[in-house]
């Protein structure tokens, strides 16, 4: 039984080292349709992302709101943008939160500040003619970052 836990414990330790270096420096896009992206949230940080817009008419715009420990270039989102987009014909944006990926460091708000990051994106995508509706797709931190955003 000892030995059990020590083995999960030197595998968490792993697991959220792995993903503290993913957050500093992201792996770039490896989906060839996707363009990165850059704009500010409304508190002036610089946010960077991804997005892919396929050509025949979208349906909507899903957004990639990543977990505390991941980053938008994770490869589940990418996966998951390909298959929506194929299976559905929707756009898809994926952005770093602040304090994620290659996004300026900001103070990790468990969901206050990160709402002001998805309302971003949302203007984002408005200037850009991105179709709606928007769907906001989120896990742990993404989740209470979407819940909590405002549609003005």
């Amino acid at each position: 039984m000892q030995v059990r836990k020590s083995i999960a414990k030197q595998l968490a330790r792993l697991f959220f080292a792995q993903c503290i270096q993913d957050r500093i420096v992201p792996p770039p896009p490896e989906w060839n349709d996707t363009h990165p992206i850059t704009f500010r949230s409304r508190d002036g940080l610089r946010l960077h992302g991804w997005t892919h817009v396929p050509p025949e008419h979208p349906r909507g715009t899903v957004f990639f709101c990543h977990g505390y420990t991941l980053h938008s270039h994770h490869t589940v989102y990418l996966h998951y943008a390909k298959y929506l987009t194929k299976k559905f014909n929707v756009a898809t944006v994926g952005f770093d939160f602040r304090h994620h990926g290659l996004s300026d460091d900001a103070p990790v708000t468990f969901g206050s500040a990160e709402s002001l990051d998805v309302r971003s994106a949302m203007d984002f995508a408005d200037e850009h003619g991105f179709p709606t509706p928007y769907i906001l797709f989120g896990d742990s931190l993404g989740a209470l970052a979407a819940q909590r955003t405002t549609v003005d």
